[in-house]
């Protein structure tokens, strides 16, 4: 295989990767981050990987030598990514993040429950009696 014919199918693939990377995103924004701080900082991690995946793509092949093939390449990929694969990742992505949030629920339930349960016998025995104390003195005045 010729070194242009290897550029222009790393081009491919980094466009694919791209937007593979937008799909990953994508996911976590609808399980995770609701929010608009959250995303806003995901876009901007999104832009950073789009800035230096076709550097270390470019650097890689034709050492930091631009192309119009490999433009041209990057683009097919990520439109074959995306008209193949992408709706498909997308929902592999959600449901893998869903149930990394549903165990990482239960694994934070089993922790904390040793603490709540002591933080309720605290409770009894440090506030009640000191409201107790506080009604006893309103009813003075």
């Amino acid at each position: 295989m010729s070194g242009d014919a290897a550029a222009f199918l790393l081009s491919a693939a980094c466009g694919a990767v791209l937007l593979m990377i937008w799909d990953m995103f994508h996911g976590l924004r609808m399980v995770f981050f609701r929010g608009v701080f959250m995303n806003t900082i995901l876009d901007a991690i999104w832009w950073i990987c789009a800035a230096a995946l076709p550097v270390i793509c470019l650097w890689n092949t034709n050492f930091m030598r631009f192309r119009f093939f490999e433009l041209f390449g990057a683009a097919l990929g990520g439109i074959l990514y995306h008209f193949t694969i992408s709706q498909g990742a997308r929902a592999v992505f959600c449901v893998v993040f869903e149930v990394f949030l549903k165990i990482f629920k239960i694994i934070l339930k089993i922790l904390l429950t040793p603490a709540l349960f002591l933080y309720k016998i605290l409770l009894v025995v440090f506030l009640h009696p000191i409201q107790h104390i506080f009604a006893r003195m309103q009813k003075r005045k």
